[in-house]
């Protein structure tokens, strides 16, 4: 990953020593933070679809457990420009309700991510 943004905070790029991996199949992701040590740092990854400039992910692991994020469906809107891919769109942070035992959506923030393809 080359930057991020989440919700009205500035642009960021990865802090000095953290690396982000993101790895696609042709139907499925995967995503690593991790430091120069090789320590993971949070991971995640499921499947996702991708048309025209429309990308979705759908959460299906996430390390370190207990994350809103598990089993939410992301959709972006996408563009790739030679290596740089971008994608925006909102992710909700998801709780269990404890009454009926659903997903309720606690928290939403838009989001951007610019990657970088890695030959």
């Amino acid at each position: 990953m080359t930057s991020e943004k989440h919700g009205n905070d500035p642009v960021a790029k990865p802090k000095d020593g953290i690396i982000k991996r993101k790895y696609l199949t042709e139907t499925h992701f995967s995503w690593v933070e991790y430091d120069v040590k090789g320590h993971v740092i949070q991971l995640g990854g499921g499947s996702y679809t991708l048309h025209n400039n429309q990308y979705s992910e759908v959460i299906e692991y996430f390390y370190p457990k207990g994350s809103g994020l598990l089993g939410a469906s992301i959709p972006f809107k996408c563009e790739l420009d030679g290596k740089k891919w971008t994608h925006k769109g909102v992710i909700q942070y998801r709780e269990i309700d404890g009454e009926t035992g659903e997903y309720a959506i606690v928290n939403s923030e838009p989001l951007e991510e610019v990657w970088e393809k890695v030959d």
